[in-house]
């Protein structure tokens, strides 16, 4: 059997029309061809084009098929609805699978629908003898405007020659031979790509910038952030859009409270009641957010004979999160918020003020003390902890250590990236443990106040009963593993490391 070899690819000048690139090949060979096979494609990506960055097209087709394309490898679905956005949308397949590992609680949009049409072409020569089989390939809009042709070449073996005098033949209309034969090579090529706005990992401050200027700086960013999520908050396309907007907004709070000193009182009081209130909006929509995702996981708590009131209870709460999501959905687009944002961007775009010492003082220097004092009264707190310890004073630590992260977090460009993430990750082990203890009673607390407006019927009752006795179990397992993670990141090669890096005066060190 005679197999083809090295097959290359082009993209061809804009312009460029089939007929001329069969006339290019026609003079030295004949050509046959097959009838056009065409097929409109919808591209489809989550909002943060993850499946795009990892190498991947998910493309559907003729309305219910969906595929998802790699390197080499295709995986398809049928029968899948026009309104499915989520990788739990799709039939149970390979496919599934493959999005969940990739976009999670994020939707699929619509990036761009465009038609795509192939024909294919066999090259003889004199003796008829066939030397190089050619696809064509053209994209256009769904108008049939802007096509973009793409022609694959591929040579018989012992037919490489002819490849190099048909590439010779078509020179003058060729733009740009493509690395990879893939089809998101193509979409790349043809303008139909997602347009990707790369993420700052960084706030672009330095070490002597003054701290005034620097937390404008981060808290604009942020805040940025905050306002590019609030419209897929008010489309409702997915979770994750209010999540950043809350964490975006959330995060510029802390900063501005940690850092409050670097304001006159009045300002940091002004900036504190508006993040708030901006916040705040949210809250309800976020808690039933969070019980809906989790679903599955409260679920197998509870033995089946609880299934009627556990139906019910979530029933309640996806009711009560459509009313939140509208309460939020008016308030987004409603004159008073965008006035009170464009009131907090205004303030933090001002000239800065400069009113003390501190807001004069370096950022680096400053972050150092802040950082420093904020470990070791984290070191305090942990060291009184015992068996006999409050619940309050347990969830002081955890605030403690949320403060401590964000400082380690905002500023982490000042210092050198390995030794500031592994300090960040020898956090995280204990704050796991403490937020997971945290969300637990705040799971509690919130099943026991909707119990008391819902608890309608016994089997609701008792399923709000259930999934409270095991959230207290659970939470009563991670207290009992706070000393113990404490003492892990409370050894004496992360003290030794938090009293180097953060001291007044440390040595010079490249950020690397």
């Amino acid at each position: 059997m005679i197999k083809q070899v090295e097959p290359q690819s082009w993209s061809l000048n804009s312009g460029v029309s089939h007929q001329q690139l069969l006339d290019a090949m026609s003079g030295k060979y004949s050509v046959e061809s097959s009838d056009t096979e065409e097929e409109t494609v919808t591209l489809l990506d989550d909002p943060d084009f993850d499946l795009w960055q990892a190498g991947l097209i998910l493309a559907r087709k003729n309305n219910n098929r969906f595929c998802l394309y790699g390197e080499g490898t295709e995986l398809k679905v049928e029968r899948v609805k026009r309104t499915a956005k989520f990788w739990w949308d799709f039939p149970e397949s390979d496919l599934r699978e493959q999005l969940a590992s990739y976009i999670d609680l994020r939707a699929v949009l619509e990036v761009a629908t465009f038609q795509i049409s192939d024909r294919h072409h066999v090259l003889r020569n004199d003796d008829g003898k066939i030397v190089l089989r050619v696809n064509v390939t053209a994209f256009a809009d769904e108008e049939g405007n802007n096509k973009r042709l793409f022609v694959e070449l591929a040579p018989l073996r012992g037919y490489q020659k002819d490849l190099k005098i048909v590439i010779e033949q078509l020179k003058p209309l060729l733009s740009e031979q493509l690395d990879s034969l893939s089809l998101q090579a193509r979409v790349r090529h043809s303008g139909f790509a997602p347009q990707i706005t790369p993420k700052k990992k960084v706030f672009g401050i330095t070490p002597d910038e003054t701290v005034e200027e620097s937390v404008r700086q981060m808290s604009l960013a942020m805040l940025n952030v905050a306002r590019a999520n609030e419209q897929g908050v008010v489309e409702d396309i997915d979770t994750e859009f209010l999540h950043q907007y809350r964490v975006s907004l959330r995060k510029t709070r802390s900063l501005v409270n940690l850092m409050k000193k670097a304001f006159p009182p009045e300002l940091h009081l002004r900036l504190k009641t508006l993040l708030a209130e901006l916040a705040g909006k949210t809250n309800d929509l976020r808690d039933m957010d969070v019980f809906l995702l989790s679903r599955d996981f409260y679920q197998q708590m509870l033995p089946e004979n609880f299934n009627k009131g556990f139906d019910q209870l979530f029933g309640y709460i996806a009711r009560d999160r459509e009313k939140a999501r509208k309460q939020v959905q008016l308030s987004f687009t409603d004159a008073v918020h965008h006035k009170a944002f464009d009131e907090v961007m205004a303030l933090l775009s001002a000239e800065p003020l400069f009113c003390n010492g501190f807001a004069k003082q370096p950022v680096k220097q400053a972050a150092q003390k802040k950082i420093l004092k904020r470990y070791r009264k984290i070191g305090l707190l942990g060291e009184q902890i015992n068996d006999e310890t409050p619940d309050e004073e347990v969830h002081e630590l955890r605030i403690e250590c949320k403060k401590l992260r964000y400082m380690m977090e905002f500023f982490a460009e000042l210092f050198p990236k390995k030794r500031i993430r592994d300090l960040v990750k020898s956090l995280k082990k204990l704050q796991t443990i403490l937020g997971d203890f945290n969300d637990y009673s705040v799971q509690k607390e919130f099943l026991a106040e909707y119990g008391k407006t819902h608890g309608k019927s016994v089997e609701l009752a008792a399923a709000i009963n259930g999934l409270i006795a095991v959230l207290h179990q659970k939470q009563i397992q991670e207290r009992a593993k706070v000393q113990q993670a404490f003492a892990a990141f409370n050894q004496q090669e992360v003290i030794n490391e938090f009293n180097e890096l953060f001291a007044a005066f440390p040595r010079q060190e490249v950020n690397a």
